[in-house]
C-alpha cells in the first residue's frame, strides 16, 4: 500500500511517496502553484498520482504553532484536506504535525552543501519526505508494539469443525455486525505467526446445541463484508 505525502504551501506543494511496503519515503517533483491558474486546480495533479501510482492513503502536513493556537496557514490547510478529500473520497487523509520539518529540511540542505538561493526549489520536497517518513516509521513501531502486546486467549480462539469432522481451531482477528449478521475475520491457530497466512470470513448463522454454527460466505456477500474489512486494515497485517 502506497503512501502518499503533501506539505502543502501557497506558492508551491511538496510531495513525497512510499515504496509498496511501506518502508521508506522518496520525493517526488514539487508542484508549483500558478497565480494564473484556479485555487485547486492542483488538486487535478495529485488525483493523476494517486491513480498512476496507486495510492491508498494521504498524509498532509498540519501546520500547529509551537503554542498549539490556530493560524492562517492552519485553516488553509484544513481546507485544502477538505476539498482533497471531496476529490479523493475513497483515500484515507491523515494530519500530520509539521513544525519543525522545513526547519530540519533547511539544515539538511545547508548540511548538504546546497546554496541559500537553491534550497527554495527542494526545501518543500525534503520537508514531504520528512513528513511520511516519520508517519510511516511510526506506522511500523505501533505494528511492532501491537504484535507484541498480543496474547491468546479463551475469547480469541474459535474451534469450527469441517464438513469431514475434522476440528480447526482459529484466532478471531476482528469481528463486526452487517445487516444483524455477526460476521468474524480469523485465521488457522497454526498459521498466526505465517506472514503470509490468509485470513478467512465466517458468518453466525445459529446454534446447535450448545455451539454456534458459522458458515463461509458465497461471493457477492464476501466482497461487501470484506470491504468492510478491509475499512479497518490498520488494525492487522494479513491478507484475505
Amino acid at each position: 500500500m502506497r503512501t502518499l505525502s503533501i506539505d502543502f504551501g501557497d506558492r508551491s506543494v511538496g510531495l513525497a511517496i512510499s515504496d509498496e511496503l511501506g518502508i521508506t519515503a522518496r520525493g517526488l517533483n514539487s508542484i508549483i502553484r500558478k497565480p494564473t491558474e484556479k485555487k485547486w486546480a492542483f488538486i487535478n495533479q495529485i488525483k493523476e498520482i494517486v491513480d498512476r501510482e496507486n495510492i491508498l492513503r494521504i498524509v498532509v502536513g498540519y501546520p500547529i504553532r509551537t503554542d498549539t493556537k490556530i493560524s492562517e496557514q492552519t485553516n488553509k490547510t484544513l481546507e485544502f484536506k477538505d476539498k482533497l478529500q471531496n476529490a479523493l473520497p475513497l483515500q484515507d487523509i491523515y494530519l500530520r504535525d509539521e513544525r519543525f520539518t522545513s526547519v530540519i529540511a533547511e539544515r539538511v540542505l545547508a548540511e548538504g552543501g546546497v546554496p541559500r538561493h537553491k534550497r527554495g526549489e527542494h526545501v518543500d520536497k525534503l520537508a514531504a519526505v520528512i513528513i511520511l517518513q516519520d508517519f510511516l516509521d511510526e506506522k511500523a513501531r505501533d505494528i511492532k508494539t501491537k504484535g507484541e502486546n498480543t496474547k491468546m486467549n479463551d475469547d480469541m480462539i474459535i474451534k469450527i469443525t469441517d464438513e469431514d469432522g475434522v476440528e480447526i481451531e482459529f484466532v478471531v482477528l476482528d469481528e463486526l455486525t452487517h445487516n444483524c449478521i455477526r460476521y468474524m475475520l480469523v485465521v488457522e491457530t497454526d498459521l498466526i505467526d505465517d506472514d503470509e497466512a490468509e485470513a478467512v470470513i465466517f458468518k453466525e448463522v445459529g446454534s446447535d446445541a450448545d455451539n454456534m454454527v458459522f458458515e463461509e460466505l458465497d461471493d457477492d456477500e464476501f466482497e461487501t463484508v470484506a470491504a468492510l474489512f478491509d475499512e479497518r486494515l490498520d488494525d492487522y497485517e494479513v491478507e484475505f
